[in-house]
């Protein structure tokens, strides 16, 4: 009987992971550039909506920039204007039967992570993202 011998395979290191850290810069709210006319204060919730429990929808944007710098004062300004366009954004949910459309505004949170999103995309592991966990945690009656 012959036995041949089998080169003894290492196991390959793991990819060297990326330690994302997030740094709030600033937070806010963004209100409508023009207020919601009278007429149009209150929007009410089909009856799917109103069976339905209130729910947050996060919404985190990554952008990259080349000079190290963005314009967040511009970025504000469209979502305001943009608020003005879509107002009910802009409310709160009042008895679970309709839109209070009272110009209350979005929250607006400004960060920055000490790595790039290039870096990040290279190798995706979307583990790290729980650093971001403090901006998808959000309640839907809470005030900021």
């Amino acid at each position: 009987m012959a036995f041949s011998q089998v080169d003894k395979v290492e196991p390959s290191s793991p990819p060297k992971m990326l330690n994302i850290q997030v740094h709030t810069e600033s937070t806010g709210t963004i209100k409508l550039s023009i207020p919601t006319p009278d007429n149009r204060k209150s929007c009410k919730l089909c009856l799917m909506d109103q069976f339905m429990p209130p729910f947050y929808v996060p919404f985190i944007f990554f952008y990259h920039t080349t000079d190290g710098h963005f314009k967040i004062p511009q970025l504000k300004e469209s979502l305001a204007e943009t608020l003005t366009k879509f107002y009910p954004l802009a409310g709160r949910i009042k008895d679970n039967t309709s839109i209070d459309c009272n110009d209350e505004g979005i929250l607006f949170v400004e960060a920055r992570a000490d790595c790039c999103i290039s870096d990040f995309l290279k190798d995706p592991d979307f583990r790290l993202l729980h650093n971001l966990r403090y901006f998808m945690l959000y309640r839907a009656d809470s005030s900021y």
